[in-house]
């Protein structure tokens, strides 16, 4: 009785060791995707504002050729 009980202790302990070892890999992956997210939200904000400023020089243009055009026309 008492042997079995010493195996099944020995047993839980190597589960538990085992289960720790799993633990401190997916706490390790965990950290690396954090990162990688962190690098990924940093570039997508980045993109957002080149993309908010090329869109205000893009409407900058088309106000820029309206103008162009409207003088143009009051020209002729």
């Amino acid at each position: 009785m008492i042997d079995s009980l010493e195996r099944e202790i020995k047993d839980l302990r190597a589960d538990l060791g085992y289960l720790k070892g799993h633990f401190e890999d997916i706490k390790s992956r965990s950290l690396v995707i954090e990162s990688e997210l962190d690098e990924v939200t940093k570039k997508l904000k980045e993109f957002m504002a080149f993309s908010d400023l090329r869109a205000d020089k893009d409407h900058q243009i088309v106000k820029d050729v309206m103008g162009i055009l409207q003088n143009i026309r009051g020209t002729l």
